[in-house]
């Protein structure tokens, strides 16, 4: 998850569920971290270097008879970069303590990055309640 203050990136999925940015673990990439900043890149336009990325929770969701170990690698920007194509890519900004519908099976994960911005905001990090310091991306 990519958060900035108390703001997620996240899609609209056409069930109306919201997900964070992600995707599956390729052949070439260099473990979980390269992964998340090669997806972040992908599905957000952001650079994130691949040592800024921490574990943040997990998730399993079964679907088609199949189970999936979703990974929540989080981190944070002080804000969006100017050149990122955000609303292009159909990725949105959501406030993470507003109401909106997660795809099911990302629940816990959007609880984890919630918790992690009461924690930061606890601990008196400047940023963490901060608002979106980028142009307004769609909400």
């Amino acid at each position: 998850g990519i958060r900035c203050g108390s703001r997620v990136l996240a899609f609209r999925r056409p069930c109306g569920g919201y997900t964070m940015p992600g995707g599956k673990l390729e052949e070439d990439d260099q473990g979980i971290f390269a992964c998340a900043t090669r997806e972040a890149r992908e599905e957000c336009g952001v650079s994130v270097p691949v040592d800024a990325w921490e574990v943040l929770a997990t998730s399993v969701h079964a679907a088609a008879g199949r189970a999936y170990v979703l990974v929540l690698c989080a981190t944070e920007l002080e804000a969006l970069p100017v050149d990122a194509d955000a609303e292009g890519l159909g990725v949105e900004a959501l406030d993470l303590f507003s109401a909106f519908p997660a795809l099911s099976g990302n629940e816990r994960l959007f609880e984890a990055m919630r918790e992690r911005c009461r924690a930061l905001a606890a601990a008196g990090h400047e940023t963490a309640g901060a608002a979106l310091a980028a142009p307004a991306l769609r909400a």
